[in-house]
């Protein structure tokens, strides 16, 4: 039942497209692609409300030769093939920090500028009381 609300759900977000090809046209398929696939995890949520789906963009896979064909097909994570991308953006970043606005590369950065926008925008006349200390430690 879950795998069929599952399933349902991620079609109707435009996630999940079935593939109703076969093995050999599945493997030239991803040959095409610059990032290859990740693994999809589904988490129910609570009370019936769906799923959440959780992508593992870290592995890298190897799909095994179709019928005839030579050799296995490896493919990258998507991850590595990102991360000259991501170093560029966050060198950029250091560089010249104003131009990439409200970046952020970790979840400590995101704290951090988060807290001090609550703090600035509490200080407003028009901010209700306790703001900045009533949402972040």
């Amino acid at each position: 039942r879950l795998a069929v609300l599952a399933e349902r759900q991620l079609t109707l977000n435009g996630w999940l497209e079935p593939l109703a090809v076969g093995r050999a046209a599945a493997a030239a398929a991803l040959r095409d692609r610059q990032l290859g696939y990740a693994d999809l995890r589904l988490l129910p949520r609570a009370r019936d409300k769906g799923v959440r789906p959780l992508l593992n963009l870290g592995a890298s896979h190897a799909l095994p030769a179709p019928s005839g064909a030579g050799h296995a097909l490896s493919l990258d994570a998507v991850n590595a093939k990102l991360r000259p991308a991501f170093h560029v953006l966050k060198y950029e970043t250091l560089r010249g920090g104003a131009q990439a606005g409200s970046s952020v590369f970790n979840p400590r950065e995101l704290h951090a500028r988060l807290r001090a926008f609550l703090a600035a925008n509490a200080r407003r006349p028009d901010a209700p009381a306790g703001t900045a200390t009533a949402i972040l430690p």
